[in-house]
């Protein structure tokens, strides 16, 4: 595999590439009772679609992939498995518990590279695909009939969420680390206080989850819930590529689901495009741009510089939300 290799989310004004989902479903049937309500993501190389999965929320909890796919010229080259790695990783960042597949009794590719990530045989429907499906189904010599539900605990899943178990202590923020969250904050951001939309925060008074390393803190994220809606306020990880941050996020949603919450949203600056990349990773959808709001904010928060990342100046607003239910 060569090139520029990306995975992201599908608008649902795009076109749906059935050529691929047919793939691994042969039933246009069957992949229309899922596709129009489900979350379709895409694998490119030089913006050349050469793989797919579908996403399908069950419940709070659950959350199922319905199909994933590899064009036949970029098998067996390990496609199918970053696929399925984003899936979980993205699937984690929802707040789900559990992830579901479902495959053939004859997919045994597909069996293998499932189990060797981790999921386990829970359920198997007898002669699914003969009653299910007009055609029958063959592969590597064997007639698909059943169908072979797997699933992965999330909770325990991966070795990115193994690896921050074993160097990283996650826990809600206490009351007696206060001052330390209040240096912390100053030290990335300037000042202890914080403005989103007009709205002045002491971040040391705010709820949060707190990484902590050798005594010292390695990753932060504040929020407030206010009207059914839940604001994160600042995120902040001094580690890298070990998936803190999204850990950090699944947390918060955790929680504004506990609190009824809509939707989990918070602000950005233009000059963040570290941050606009993350967050849209994570399904974040960006909902609204507030054009010059950065200057007003200097009048309440001298600290806040001119220039941001890269000597972008920075002066605006971007707002990101992500929709829960």
């Amino acid at each position: 595999m060569t090139g520029k290799f990306d995975i992201r989310i599908v608008d649902n004004r795009e076109e749906i590439p059935f050529d691929l989902l047919y793939l691994a479903d042969p039933s246009k049937e069957q992949i229309e009772k899922y596709i129009y309500h489900s979350a379709l993501y895409e694998a490119c190389i030089n913006n050349k679609i050469i793989g797919c999965y579908v996403l399908s929320q069950i419940n709070n909890r659950t959350i199922e992939i319905k199909n994933i796919a590899v064009a036949k010229e970029y098998q067996k080259q390990g496609i199918g498995k970053l696929l399925l790695k984003d899936a979980i990783k993205r699937s984690k960042s929802k707040g789900s518990e559990i992830i579901v597949i479902c495959t053939g009794n004859s997919s045994l590719d597909q069996l293998y590279l499932y189990q060797k990530a981790g999921f386990r045989i829970t359920d198997i429907i007898k002669d699914y695909f003969v009653h299910n499906y007009k055609e029958r189904i063959w592969e590597n010599g064997i007639q698909c009939k059943d169908r072979l539900v797997l699933t992965l605990d999330l909770k325990d899943a991966g070795t990115e969420k193994s690896k921050i178990n074993e160097d990283f202590h996650i826990s809600p923020v206490k009351a007696s680390q206060k001052n330390i969250i209040k240096s912390f904050i100053t030290d990335n951001w300037g000042s202890h206080m914080v403005v989103s939309k007009g709205q002045v925060h002491n971040v040391s008074d705010l709820p949060g989850f707190i990484a902590i390393k050798g005594g010292e803190i390695t990753g932060l994220i504040t929020y407030r819930i206010y009207n059914k809606e839940c604001e994160i306020v600042t995120l902040d990880s001094r580690v890298r590529n070990l998936g803190l941050g999204t850990q950090l996020i699944s947390k918060v949603i955790a929680a504004a689901k506990n609190n009824n919450c809509t939707r989990v949203w918070l602000v950005t600056t233009n000059d963040n495009i570290q941050a606009i990349r993350f967050y849209q990773k994570r399904d974040f959808v960006w909902t609204g741009f507030h054009r010059n709001a950065i200057e007003s904010y200097r009048k309440i928060k001298p600290e806040i510089p001119e220039l941001g990342n890269d000597h972008i100046p920075i002066k605006h607003e971007i707002e990101f939300e992500y929709l829960i239910g």
